[in-house]
């Protein structure tokens, strides 16, 4: 619909993903309508939508809607690489350094 448009195109003019696949259960029952829909969307930019992970899980009290996990597995930084110091002897005063 209309809304669902607007919502597409700020996804694209801002470079951002959605996260939701299509296969996700519904996260909203209405009780009025009996029916189930998926009004919560997790949008993000591509680097982070390629780590995380979104799982729907049960409704909790009297809540229409039901909790969604997003899991953002952290990268493990590389070790930084110990480089040994080095001096240009060539520079050194060494008058100064006999002192």
């Amino acid at each position: 619909d209309h809304k669902g448009d607007e919502v597409e195109d700020w996804i694209i003019t801002h470079n951002m993903v959605l996260i939701n696949k299509a296969d996700d259960p519904p996260t909203f029952y209405s009780r009025a309508w009996r029916s189930t829909s998926c009004p919560e969307l997790a949008i993000a930019t591509d680097d982070v939508a390629k780590i995380t992970s979104r799982e729907v899980d049960k409704q909790l009290g009297e809540s229409d809607h039901k909790l969604i996990f997003l899991t953002i597995e952290c990268q493990k930084t590389p070790p930084e690489i110990y480089q040994s110091p080095s001096w240009n002897f060539k520079k050194a005063n060494w008058e100064v350094f006999k002192k």
